[in-house]
């Protein structure tokens, strides 16, 4: 990839961090995706970052990725319900996450993140009456569900 005289800097670096599916400073994996593909997610992944600074700072410990269920948790009640609620739309904020869930499941190799999504995402989603619009917007995510479920469990 090459930088063209008429493109931002900033622009190419934004650009190629996408198509390389990573950054050169990493907050974890999912929240990689979320913080690229998710513009809304920002300010709330911003949130999770600080109270792990600040964590490991006044507890003289490291610093470690964005924990799952932090995340997952914070992108679903603070971007996903809303966007559900207001009448979401593909492409949307429910969307994205929705399909950075789905895309999580089908590369998972263990249960951590089907375990994550089942008890921060579908649960809640089923509980608050959400289920129908979400599953409507897209369907793809409780297939997957199902399969990453036989296939972690044969």
């Amino acid at each position: 990839m090459s930088l063209a005289a008429e493109e931002d800097a900033g622009d190419w670096v934004r650009r190629a961090q996408i198509e390389s599916g990573r950054m050169s400073w990493t907050l974890g994996p999912v929240a990689d995706l979320f913080w690229m593909l998710v513009e809304e997610a920002r300010p709330l992944l911003v949130d999770l970052v600080h109270e792990e600074v600040t964590y490991a700072a006044d507890h003289g410990g490291f610093l470690a990725p964005i924990s799952e269920m932090s995340l997952a948790g914070r992108v679903f009640f603070d971007l996903v319900v809303p966007d559900l609620r207001s009448g979401a739309l593909p492409g949307g904020v429910a969307f994205r996450c929705l399909a950075i869930w789905e895309l999580v499941l089908r590369e998972s190799k263990d249960r951590l993140w089907l375990d994550v999504i089942l008890s921060e995402v579908l649960e809640p989603l089923s509980r608050s009456g959400l289920q129908e619009k979400a599953e409507a917007l897209h369907p793809r995510l409780w297939i997957t569900v199902d399969e990453c479920d036989r296939r972690l469990n044969p």
